[in-house]
C-alpha cells in the first residue's frame, strides 16, 4: 500500500502546524477573519456527509412494490379483428 501511494502529497488538512486559511491580500481585521472562518465553517458543516450509516434503503416493505411493473408483451393480449384462429 505504501508502495502505491509513494508519489502523492501528504494531505494538508493532515498536518496541524499549517493554516487551513492564508489570506494573502489586504489588511482584514480580526472581525473580518472570524467572519470569514465562520462562513467557512458553516459551509463545510453543510456540505458533510448526510446523517446515516452509508448503507442504502431498505425497500422490502414499500407499497410500490406490491404492484406489478408492467406486464410482458403478449400476442394474444389484443383480440383481432379477423375470426379466431383455430389451434
Amino acid at each position: 500500500m505504501a508502495e502505491a501511494v509513494a508519489g502523492l502529497e501528504p494531505d494538508v488538512a493532515a498536518d496541524s502546524q499549517s493554516p487551513l486559511i492564508k489570506i494573502v491580500k489586504g489588511n482584514p481585521t480580526d472581525e473580518d477573519v472570524a467572519v470569514l472562518v465562520a462562513v467557512l465553517s458553516a459551509a463545510a458543516a453543510a456540505s458533510g456527509e448526510p446523517a446515516g450509516d452509508g448503507l442504502p434503503p431498505e425497500t422490502w416493505g414499500a407499497p410500490t412494490r406490491m404492484h406489478r411493473g408492467h406486464a410482458p408483451f403478449s400476442p394474444y393480449s389484443f383480440g383481432t379483428p379477423v375470426a379466431a384462429r383455430p389451434f
